[in-house]
């Protein structure tokens, strides 16, 4: 298994159905899922500002016109609530569709348990991997601005 969101979702399957919660497995996987893409959408955002600075021009000037909001919190605010409305559809509505679901856990579970384990850890990583992209992003853009 290839696809980092589907891994994502495995490593909730693999860690929740011994614990007899793999129900939540679907929502959790979403959730981080949805996270993973929010933060790789963010630091790209983040290194072409850091890079290109009429982008952050333009980008403040864009949220200023719109909203009429001038201080970074609130411009930071309403980027977030941007991106957790189009992270979370993107998911929940390609990889995270019951049919999509039921495919990977049903491949998954055919797997034998030392290719689980992997599986699983290669979520694991996947989801940590963008929270170290999303950390270098930002330290980029705190050193160069």
């Amino acid at each position: 298994m290839k696809h980092p969101l589907k891994a994502i979702y495995c490593n909730q399957y693999y860690e929740l159905k011994p614990k007899g919660k793999a129900h939540s497995a679907k929502e959790n996987g979403t959730a981080l899922s949805a996270v993973a893409v929010m933060l790789l959408v963010f630091a790209t955002f983040l290194i072409t500002i850091s890079f290109f600075p009429d982008v952050e021009k333009a980008s403040r000037d864009l949220i200023q016109d719109v909203f009429g909001i001038k201080t970074g919190k609130s411009a930071g605010k309403i980027l977030g609530l941007f991106l957790v409305f189009i992270s979370w559809p993107f998911v929940r509505y390609t990889v995270g569709t019951e049919h999509s679901y039921q495919e990977t856990i049903s491949a998954f579970e055919a797997l034998g348990p030392e290719e689980q384990q992997k599986v699983s850890k290669y979520g694991l990583w996947s989801f940590v991997a963008t929270i170290g992209i999303f950390a270098l992003a930002f330290l980029i853009f705190f050193i160069m601005n």
